[in-house]
């Protein structure tokens, strides 16, 4: 059937609410064509990684933390928008969903899941710095530059 059978028998039609309600929203914003930055503060568990992850940017406090419990304790592998080894090793990945454990903020950006890493007293600032840099590119150009990298990836 097709993906929007919501009402399909057994586990059909939970599916297709799933797939639609977390990939495809996903990647229907991921693919918006202006850039998107992530500004985060604090806790990121699970969930709130697809909406991290589903930008194109992402500047965090240096209080910022990153936890994906659905392997390790839920008994799933990976929050539905499936980034894990598109934002750090394979090698991490696998490590982070079979322990569950934290990522703090400088070791994100270690592993390549963040951009940047600053005082929580600037984040908002250097937020705002980063997206007026790229609002003054030129807009069509930086449609397309998002789009070629979302493609590789």
């Amino acid at each position: 059937g097709l993906w929007g059978d919501y009402g399909g028998k057994g586990w059909e039609g939970y599916y297709s609410r799933e797939r639609e309600i977390y990939l495809e929203i996903s990647e229907r914003w991921r693919n918006a064509p202006k850039p998107v930055i992530a500004e985060i503060q604090g806790s990121v568990i699970s969930g709130g990684m697809i909406l991290a992850w589903m930008c194109d940017l992402i500047v965090c406090a240096d209080d910022a933390r990153f936890r994906d419990a659905t392997a390790a304790e839920m008994g799933i592998c990976g929050v539905e928008f499936w980034q894990h080894p598109y934002e750090m090793s394979v090698r991490q990945a696998k490590e982070w969903l079979m322990t569950g454990g934290w990522v703090g903020a400088e070791e994100a950006r270690a592993r390549g899941m963040v951009n940047q890493v600053v005082p929580r007293a600037e984040l908002s600032a250097r937020t705002l710095e980063l997206a007026q840099t790229i609002a003054a590119r030129n807009p069509f150009t930086m449609k397309l530059v998002k789009q070629a990298m979302n493609f590789a990836q």
